[in-house]
């Protein structure tokens, strides 16, 4: 009995090692495992970090962006307004250009009367003259 007992032991004992073994093994790959989670949540949280990060950047980009187009907008119309005052004033130089030309033409017109006033005149005086020098 004291035989059988001792093997039963000695066969509980070496399954109990077994187990102990086994649990051992285990709880190894429950730490690698563990760790390789924490590696793995850390990696996810700084990619979720860079992430974050990248969606700022781009918020500010983004803004930027549309500071420039409000900018260029801007611009644009300054230059229609710009254009637009050009354009009248090509106009009025236009109106100024006509009303030149036909001050040109009346001031040709009066130095034309003019002439035929001092020829006329020359002609008076060159007559009175040798009217005096008749009456001499």
């Amino acid at each position: 009995e004291r035989d059988r007992l001792a093997h039963a032991q000695k066969a509980t004992t070496a399954t109990h090692e077994r187990i102990a073994y086994d649990l051992e093994a285990k709880t190894a790959d429950h730490d690698r495992l563990a760790n390789d989670l924490e590696a793995n949540t850390a990696a996810h949280d700084q990619l979720a970090d860079d992430l974050e990060e990248k969606t700022a950047e781009q918020d500010r980009t983004a803004l930027e962006l549309q500071a420039a187009i409000a900018d260029r907008n801007r611009t644009t119309r300054d230059l229609e307004a710009k254009t637009t005052d050009y354009d009248k004033l090509a106009d009025d130089m236009e109106a100024k250009s006509a009303d030149h030309d036909k001050l040109a033409d009346a001031l040709e017109a009066k130095t034309a009367d003019h002439d035929r006033i001092a020829r006329a005149w020359k002609a008076a005086t060159a007559d009175r003259e040798r009217m005096a020098g008749d009456l001499e």
